[in-house]
């Protein structure tokens, strides 16, 4: 009986990163996920949302670290507007996460 000959075949290259994605981190996320997990459309266009909610995270806890978590207001102190929309986003980021199973990865 003849052996089958194993086919050697190279990693894909990773798929060009989204527009308007700057993030370092998302970045090589994308170029990770994209070279060995996902290739579907339905995957990369969840991991897509993925990496912009994560982006758009980061740059509300900067903003939220610079501010404080307290905004001084006329009578009283508030919580930052951002808190509220920060936790949505967490949210639905983990939600993303888990559905595409990378939640080792956070």
């Amino acid at each position: 009986m003849k052996e089958k000959e194993k086919i050697v075949t190279e990693d894909p290259l990773p798929l060009p990163v989204p527009e308007g994605l700057t993030d370092p981190k998302a970045i090589q996320n994308w170029n990770e996920f994209t070279k060995r997990k996902f290739r579907s459309l339905g995957r990369l266009t969840s991991l897509e949302v993925c990496l912009f909610t994560l982006q758009r995270v980061n740059k509300m806890s900067a903003v939220i670290d610079r501010d404080g978590l307290m905004i001084k207001g006329e009578k009283m102190d508030h919580s930052h507007p951002l808190l509220r929309i920060l936790q949505k986003d967490l949210a639905l980021l983990n939600k993303q996460w888990v559905t595409l199973g990378l939640n080792m990865y956070l």
